[in-house]
């Protein structure tokens, strides 16, 4: 094996990447180096073994509170302030003696959000964040308290020496965030400072690590065109490609308001460590051993298959009834694909359905809990509705349907670049796994005309050479494993397929194998998990290619 490798002239094993590119492990030259697209945030599995999302800071100047920040009734701010992390970065935040003063940005968001700063006592005990129109609470500098209204959450956090990271969570529509100094938790005419540090403003219902801003918000994390070196199952990362996908649920995370209803016999108990690593799952407990249910309202249902799936931990009980109800149409309802136990991990549980209306319908999914023993909890984080016969990775929504679109990946030049030759070559695609029926990789010239195309399906794969436009089946391999191993040898006249260790022979049109005609290898829209790929500039022998090919 080690002598194939040798032979090799593109080793692709995902593992470094950079915004748009997958780096090659040969050649080093960059020629080998993938391209990559996907022009919305996404999620994955990291390394920790935790769903991983895009991270934000909406605010401007998010710790120069004297640029895009304005003051409000004489609020003023002095930096170069000692600050929490052994800096001088932290301003010092004084009032006049007036109920309302301080400093504020606008800044306009909607659906669920959560803002941060962290804040120390100084001559004044208290930080007032009033977001407009929103929630407003008084953060307790001295004991690490919080009092108000209209938040779905306030919390603080000590960091030692005084310092608090302030946090509130809100589902409000807000165009304004002020910072006000009090000297207690209401209104206060009493003049004043505190000190202030690193404000951020992000979705969802959690506070991230901070991310520093200047005169635009900043992402980071799975953002556009970030590759998705995925963890799922494997110590090792996989590159996960998808097709575009919308969750359909306005509110994924937030069970206990946003577009939720919980049945008179189910009782929310506040939020618990998610698959994320965060406190933004929901637990639930049942009161009585009747029907309880959990509902999701105003969930536009897709014309045709669609996919119903979330994360559950049983806590104590677990789901006897396992069916969606999803009412008016006949050939609407799912069944979970498991029941998770108590005692056990967070698990993905998911059911398919289709809408056989014709057209997409909006509708309440109710999820039963039926012959639960009171007392029962259940815990669930990231629902999820999407057109398709499969759960594709978690799409977060915070107040409207989220997609996340086709991210293509694609390899330009092999024969410019030496990694192929005019009349001869060899390609491998090694795919860990797959939920489409037809997954398909061209490898062809630039007009997508002519060169090679194939198809993964669940027990086969299939080879077509393409002339002009024209797709003409060479070979259907037949293979059931999930995990696949697909390599095409190919010369002016004869192609070798293998697939997992079985290797055969094939007569092909001489231009499908032209040089000129296998310049690009291009995912199709699909669902995968890459592997490996490899290329070699010759075409080897049947030998080898069973070597390369065996699981």
């Amino acid at each position: 094996m080690a002598n194939i490798y040798d032979k090799s002239s593109l080793v692709l094993i995902p593992s470094g990447t950079k915004t748009g590119k997958i780096f090659s492990q040969k050649p080093v030259s960059g020629d080998g180096d993938f391209t990559f697209t996907r022009a919305s945030a996404a999620t994955r599995v990291n390394a920790d073994g935790n769903i991983e999302k895009e991270t934000s800071n909406l605010l401007l100047q998010s710790n120069s509170f004297d640029t895009t920040w304005t003051s409000v009734n004489s609020g003023s701010v002095t930096g170069g302030q000692s600050g929490y992390d052994a800096s001088s970065d932290a301003w010092l935040l004084t009032k006049a003696a007036t109920n309302f003063s301080g400093i504020r940005q606008s800044i306009s968001i909607s659906g669920v959000h959560t803002f941060s700063v962290i804040a120390k006592a100084g001559t004044l005990n208290f930080l007032w964040v009033e977001e407009y129109i929103g929630a407003s609470i008084y953060f307790d500098l001295i004991n690490g308290t919080t009092s108000g209204s209209g938040e779905i959450a306030s919390s603080m956090t000590s960091l030692g020496g005084g310092w608090w990271r302030c946090e509130l969570s809100s589902a409000s529509a807000i165009t304004l965030v002020t910072l006000y100094p009090q000297a207690t938790g209401s209104p206060s005419a009493t003049a004043g400072n505190i000190y202030i540090q690193d404000a951020q403003l992000e979705q969802g219902l959690v506070a991230r690590d901070y991310i520093e801003t200047t005169t635009a918000a900043v992402y980071g994390g799975i953002t556009d065109n970030t590759p998705r070196l995925d963890y799922t199952d494997s110590s090792c990362p996989a590159l996960l490609l998808e097709p575009q996908r919308t969750n359909t649920i306005p509110y994924s995370e937030y069970q206990s308001g946003g577009g939720f209803t919980l049945g008179a016999n189910i009782t929310w108990n506040g939020f618990v460590e998610s698959p994320e690593g965060y406190n933004n799952a929901s637990r639930f407990t049942s009161s009585t051993t009747s029907a309880s249910f959990v509902q999701a309202n105003s969930v536009v249902i897709p014309a045709g298959d669609f996919t119903f799936s979330m994360w559950v931990r049983g806590v104590s009980g677990s789901f006897v009834n396992r069916s969606l109800y999803i009412p008016t149409h006949t050939g609407t309802q799912a069944t979970m694909n498991e029941a998770p136990v108590a005692g056990e991990d967070w698990k993905l549980v998911y059911g398919s359905g289709t809408n056989t209306s014709g057209s997409s319908y909006v509708r309440t999914i109710t999820l039963p809990f039926y012959d639960q023993p009171a007392g029962a909890v259940w815990e669930m984080y990231g629902f999820q509705c999407e057109a398709g016969s499969y759960a594709t990775s978690y799409i977060p929504t915070y107040g409207s349907s989220v997609s996340r679109v086709f991210e293509p990946l694609t390899l330009f030049d092999f024969q410019e670049n030496n990694l192929t030759t005019a009349t001869a070559g060899t390609l491998m695609i090694h795919l860990l796994d797959y939920s489409e029926n037809s997954i398909q990789f061209a490898f062809e010239n630039d007009s997508n005309d002519s060169g090679f195309r194939i198809r993964f399906r669940d027990s086969d794969v299939i080879i077509y050479e393409r002339i002009g436009g024209l797709n003409t089946e060479i070979t259907n391999v037949s293979e059931s494993a999930k995990s696949k191993k697909l390599a095409l040898a190919w010369n002016g006249t004869n192609l070798l397929v293998s697939v997992n260790g079985i290797t055969t022979s094939h007569t092909i049109t001489s231009s499908a194998a032209d040089g000129n005609n296998l310049k690009r290898l291009n995912s199709g829209s699909v669902y995968a998990l890459v592997n490996k790929i490899l290329a070699f500039p010759t075409q080897l022998t049947a030998a080898e290619l069973n070597d390369l090919t065996t699981l």
